[in-house]
C-alpha cells in the first residue's frame, strides 16, 4: 500500500468517525454479500461508485489512480478482461480483478463491521501495524522518530477537528494577515494557546500541554521544505492530516 493510499485511507476513516458514515452499509446495500467465513467480496465497479457516494465531500481525494491501486489491494475474483492491458494490472491501465474484498477493506478503514454500525474507536489494524513497522525510523534532524511526529500529528488533527471542519479553518481564525502563511512562532503560539505544545505557566510555574516542542518543531520542518520559517497553513494542513510520510 503506497503512502498516498494510506493517507487516503486515514481521511476516510476521520471523514467517517465525523460523519457518521457507515460504511459497511453503503457498500453492503450496494451490493456486498458476506460468506459464512466473515469475508465477502463486491463488484468492482459497485464498490467504487459506493466509496465516492459515502464519501461524497472528499470525493475529490479518490482520484482514479487511488481507487485502481485499491482495487487492486483488495481485489478478488477473475481477472477483469475488460481492461486494455488487463495483465499489467490496474496501476498500468489494465482491468485488475473483477471483485473486491469488501469485508477486508471496512475492517482496514478501522470500523467494527460485526456491529453492523459505525464505530471507528479501535482505529485500522492494517494501518497500526504498517505504522509500528517504520514507527523508529529517524525523522528529521532534531533526534526525532517517524512514530513521534506522527503522533504529534495525530494530536494536532484530533484536537483540532473536535472544533473546526478542518485543520485549515482552524489556522485561518488566527491569520491575521489573511494571506495563508504564519510564521513558526505564530503556529507554536496558536499550538500554545490549544493547549498542544507544552509551556511552563508563568503564574503558576504547572507545565500544560501535551507535545514536547522539539517533536513540533520536527513536524514544523516538514511543513517548511524551504526552510524559509514560514508555514503556509494549506501545506501544514495536508502534512497533519497525512502524517509526516
Amino acid at each position: 500500500m503506497s503512502d498516498e493510499l494510506q493517507t487516503l485511507m486515514e481521511w476516510s476513516s476521520d471523514y467517517a468517525s465525523r460523519y457518521n458514515v457507515d460504511v459497511y452499509r453503503s457498500l453492503s446495500e450496494a451490493g456486498g454479500k458476506m460468506n459464512f467465513e466473515g469475508g465477502g467480496k463486491i463488484a468492482k465497479r459497485r464498490f467504487c461508485s459506493a466509496l465516492l457516494s459515502a464519501f461524497q465531500r472528499i470525493s475529490h481525494a479518490f482520484s482514479q489512480p487511488l481507487l485502481d491501486e485499491l482495487c487492486l489491494v483488495y481485489g478478488c475474483g477473475d481477472a477483469d478482461m475488460r481492461g486494455a492491458n488487463s495483465a499489467a494490472g490496474l496501476a498500468q491501465g489494465g482491468g485488475g480483478f473483477q471483485e473486491v474484498r469488501w469485508i477486508e477493506y471496512v475492517r482496514d478503514l478501522g470500523e467494527n463491521y460485526l456491529t453492523h454500525a459505525p464505530d471507528f474507536s479501535a482505529g485500522s489494524p492494517r494501518l497500526h501495524g504498517e505504522r509500528a513497522a517504520t514507527s523508529h525510523i529517524p525523522c528529521g534532524t532534531r533526534g526525532c522518530t517517524k512514530g513521534q511526529v506522527d503522533e504529534a500529528a495525530t494530536v494536532i488533527r484530533e484536537r483540532l477537528l473536535m472544533k473546526h471542519t478542518t485543520v485549515r479553518d482552524s489556522l485561518r481564525t488566527v491569520d491575521e494577515s489573511g494571506d495563508g502563511t504564519m510564521s513558526r512562532e505564530e503556529v507554536k503560539f496558536f499550538l500554545r494557546q490549544q493547549n498542544l505544545l507544552k509551556y511552563r505557566d508563568f503564574y503558576t510555574s504547572e507545565v500544560r500541554g501535551e507535545l514536547e516542542e522539539i517533536v513540533v518543531d520536527t513536524l514544523l520542518d516538514v511543513v517548511d521544505a524551504n526552510r524559509d520559517g514560514m508555514i503556509k497553513y494549506a501545506e501544514f494542513s495536508n502534512v497533519v492530516m497525512a502524517g509526516s510520510n
